[in-house]
């Protein structure tokens, strides 16, 4: 007999995935692009940040400045609203005075003029009291002046001296009722 030998059946090996290195090597090329694009993402941006954080550093720097002209604006702008109302203070007190000089001066003007219109009166007065003196020294010479002096004249002498003292008197009378006394 002939036997035959038989050979061992090799084992059924599984099959090979010859794939799976190909798709590991991709996937390994997938994530070190993704990698290396998300370094080049992370390294724009942290660059934009430490821009914004420049710039948000210079406005903040800007902000101080303008709050500080923003203080002293303000200060000085209380400071001239001060110096305008101790001006306008000021300016009233001396309208005030000035209006009170003219008053006192127009005061004095009606014064000096009233005094003037007084003494005015006054001289009118003692002119006539000096016409009122002349015709009583005119009676006096024609009395005094003759022994036998002519009645008849001394009757005109009497009655202008009379006439001139009674318009003396009345002016007199007029003067002082004027000053109220």
């Amino acid at each position: 007999m002939t036997t035959i030998e038989m050979s061992p059946v090799p084992a059924q090996r599984a099959p090979r995935r010859r794939w799976a290195l190909p798709a590991l090597a991709a996937a390994l090329v997938l994530v070190l692009a993704a990698a290396t694009y998300l370094y080049l993402v992370a390294g724009s941006w942290q660059e934009r940040a430490e821009r914004l954080d420049a710039q948000r550093t210079d406005l903040s720097a800007q902000l101080a400045d303008l709050q500080a002209q923003h203080a002293a604006l303000t200060e000085q702008a209380a400071a001239v609203e001060a110096e305008l109302a101790t001006s306008s203070a000021r300016v009233r007190e001396l309208s005030d005075e000035k209006a009170q000089v003219a008053d006192q001066r127009e005061a004095n003007a009606q014064e000096a003029e009233r005094n003037s219109d007084t003494a005015q009166a006054a001289a009118d007065v003692a002119g006539a009291m000096g016409v009122c003196a002349s015709a009583l020294q005119a009676l006096l010479d024609v009395v005094l002046s003759s022994p036998d002096y002519d009645y008849a004249v001394a009757q005109r002498s009497a009655s202008g001296a009379d006439a001139a003292c009674a318009a003396a008197q009345d002016q007199q009378q007029a003067f002082l009722d004027s000053l109220g006394t």
